[in-house]
């Protein structure tokens, strides 16, 4: 089963209705129409340039945050080695006995 739904405007029906009756001209709904058809279609089309520019702008704008994110991590995992290294330093230097560990915990 194929349903489709389209949205009309509330003077479609009456217009259909003077068509049939010849009240008024099917040259002139045409017009009318063929007006409003290239009217929606530039709209679209100006909407969607400037959807591109948006697209364009984000990308641009995540591609910045995506190499700030990648910086800060490379330098967070640099000063998780860096202190890595300083304990295994410190507890190096401090004698292995349970009472110069927690002695150099605590410094």
């Amino acid at each position: 089963v194929d349903v489709r739904l389209r949205r009309v405007s509330a003077d479609w029906p009456e217009l259909l209705l003077d068509l049939s009756l010849c009240r008024i001209s099917f040259e002139q709904v045409r017009a009318r129409l063929w007006e409003q058809s290239n009217a929606a279609q530039f709209s679209t089309q100006t909407s969607l340039q400037r959807l591109a520019s948006l697209v364009e702008d984000m990308r641009v704008i995540m591609e910045d945050a995506l190499s700030r994110v990648n910086e800060s991590g490379s330098a967070l995992l640099a000063a998780a080695g860096d202190l890595q290294r300083n304990r295994d330093t410190v507890f190096e230097v401090v004698p292995r006995s349970s009472k110069g560990c927690r002695q150099a915990a605590e410094e």
